[in-house]
């Protein structure tokens, strides 16, 4: 609770919210999976914005690849940058950037510098700690390219698994156990249409 009331989610910002729908940018990873439910359900819940690649296509580009000379994680820095500023210029600044990401998908640092100038809220969801909470990185780089490399810029990290909720705690970061479900306009209970 202390680590949510740090992060700025308190009664002012909650109170904010309540007047109008929450304006969500939401930074999603595979389209099929973010498009069965989820996506549906946060469209009728707030204000929706989607991040988009530069060709118009869905989902991060691969941090560590290279495209036409620039990393991928430079792209979606860059990318995430431009479309927030417009949202922000356009008085419709996010209450929330909501993502699925890992260290290895943006330059943190770029990253950190734009949240704390526009004060922003970030959320990961990570739905794959006990696999990606840290990722082999080479020495030189200074954050690791698992999702524990977003936790200088993460104010609340969804988890999948509850154990991984101490892990983020251990390192200061609120966490908070989110398992994982889809949107009932898809999915029925059996026995009920």
């Amino acid at each position: 609770e202390n680590l949510l009331l740090s992060a700025g989610f308190n009664q002012e910002w909650a109170a904010a919210s309540r007047s109008r729908p929450l304006r969500v940018y939401f930074i999603g990873t595979d389209e099929s999976q973010d498009n069965s439910g989820f996506l549906q359900a946060l469209n009728k819940s707030c204000e929706l914005e989607v991040f988009k690649k530069y060709d118009g296509g869905y989902g991060q580009y691969n941090g560590q690849r290279s495209y036409k000379g620039t990393l991928g994680k430079q792209l979606n820095t860059d990318k995430l940058i431009e479309d927030v500023d417009k949202l922000i210029q356009g008085r419709q600044k996010p209450d929330v950037i909501l993502m699925q990401a890992l260290g290895r998908s943006f330059e943190i640092d770029k990253f950190k510098h734009y949240k704390k100038i526009n004060n922003l809220k970030l959320i990961n969801i990570s739905l794959d700690d006990r696999l990606a909470y840290e990722e082999k990185t080479p020495k030189m780089e200074k954050y690791n390219r698992g999702s524990s490399g977003l936790n200088c810029i993460v104010d609340l990290v969804l988890v999948a698994n509850t154990e991984v909720v101490a892990w983020y705690l251990k390192e200061n970061v609120a966490a908070l156990y989110f398992p994982m479900a889809s949107s009932l306009d898809f999915y029925h209970p059996l026995g009920i249409p």
